[in-house]
């Protein structure tokens, strides 16, 4: 396969990775606000409601996260191998060394987290942000207090699956991930592996 081939290979495989993202979000967020609809019609029409309920979403949730990481992670690991085996060589578009100078140009300005390119933060922090949520409503609807110990066991497990998925998309915001992997295509590349082998 030739340069040419590779490159728009690889570049449609981001795009897919983003499309996937997208969909999974999508449905994630729309699963989780369909039960917590019924959450909140079966307690005010069930005799006895369980406000357990809210906590189902926490399970398409924390698999937002974890999907959230294998994206991020296989976008940018895509983009640099392009920037360091195809862009540096090439006369032909530069879109990952392009995107990667702003992305750089946010960072030194401190407006990424702001202004980002990587949606996949934002997607995470509302991930995490809405499982808070349904940890609130339990406890809220909770009225005999018979579930409290399961909401809270649950509650401190989505705190710790949080901050566990969470650090790495930290990692790849601040553009430690890129160097750090820049740093490793670069040595492989000075031993004399190549796109060809």
């Amino acid at each position: 396969m030739d340069a040419t081939e590779e490159y728009k290979t690889l570049r449609q495989e981001i795009l897919d990775w983003y499309t996937r993202e997208v969909n999974l979000i999508t449905f994630g967020f729309t699963a989780t606000a369909a039960i917590l609809g019924y959450g909140f019609t079966a307690q005010g029409t069930n005799p006895n409601p369980n406000p357990l309920v809210f906590l189902v979403p926490i399970l398409i949730l924390g698999l937002i996260l974890v999907q959230l990481n294998n994206s991020i992670s296989s976008i940018l690991t895509i983009s640099v191998y392009i920037r360091v085996f195809i862009e540096c060589k090439s006369d032909g578009p530069k879109w990952e060394t392009t995107i990667d100078a702003l992305r750089n140009h946010f960072r030194k300005q401190k407006r990424f987290h702001l202004v980002t390119l990587l949606t996949e933060i934002q997607y995470a922090l509302a991930s995490i942000g809405m499982g808070m949520i349904c940890v609130l409503l339990a406890f809220y609807y909770d009225s005999s207090k018979q579930y409290y110990w399961i909401s809270v066991m649950i509650g401190l497990a989505w705190l710790a699956w949080s901050v566990v998925w969470f650090r790495p998309l930290l990692r790849a915001t601040s553009g430690q991930f890129e160097r750090d992997l820049r740093k490793t295509y670069e040595e492989l590349k000075a031993r004399g592996i190549s796109t060809n082998g």
